[in-house]
């Protein structure tokens, strides 16, 4: 090609990845949106007894994936907190069935690929928190009040780490792999307000 036509071509900048990781999940993403439990809960209409079993089938994912995400488990301990205030006792929730190991690898690209989806989920879950009724606890969904600020690191950090192409479709496919496994882990949640 000539170089002056060349020059004249635009170069599209390469887009970030939280938009790329976005975009690759955006299917599983709506799905889940439309997920009994987790609808039921966003519109407030859920039952106890079904949101108990819902936090319990989310720990069971939440327990063994946030530290092969790399993050600190407050989301798990969360969990707990609301399981317990819901009536488990702590030996119920140690037995608790839990989400086979994630096929992800260990590298930081594929750590943050799999904590970009739970960080993507505190987000939403603190909308979801607001539906519920006052009576139901949430500390899980609502968070600590402080998960904007969190994402914005957490994008700070995505995107430093994964500069490479390579880095950056590791981080895809453990973002897919990821959502891929919660959204099949919570098909089985137990739907019932029995208490």
């Amino acid at each position: 090609m000539h170089k002056a036509l060349a020059d004249r071509i635009p170069v599209q900048p390469r887009p970030d990845l939280r938009f790329v990781l976005r975009d690759a999940t955006d299917t599983i993403h709506q799905r889940m949106h439309r997920h009994p439990g987790y609808a039921r809960a966003a519109d407030g209409s859920i039952g106890r007894g079904a949101y108990r079993n819902l936090l319990a089938r989310s720990f069971g994912f939440y327990a063994p994936v946030e530290p092969l995400a790399g993050m600190n488990g407050q989301a798990s301990a969360r969990l707990v907190n609301d399981l317990l205030l819901l009536g488990l006792s702590r030996e119920a929730i140690a037995a608790l069935p839990q989400c086979p190991p994630l096929a992800i690898g260990g590298t930081m690209p594929e750590r943050l690929g799999a904590a970009y989806v739970l960080a993507g989920a505190a987000l939403g879950g603190q909308v979801m928190a607001r539906a519920l009724p006052r009576t139901f606890p949430t500390r899980f969904l609502s968070g600590d009040g402080i998960e904007a600020g969190r994402w914005r690191g957490f994008v700070q950090t995505l995107e430093a780490t994964c500069t490479g192409v390579d880095q950056r479709a590791a981080a895809t496919r453990a973002a897919i792999t990821t959502f891929t496994t919660f959204e099949r882990w919570m098909d089985r949640w137990g739907d019932t307000d029995a208490e």
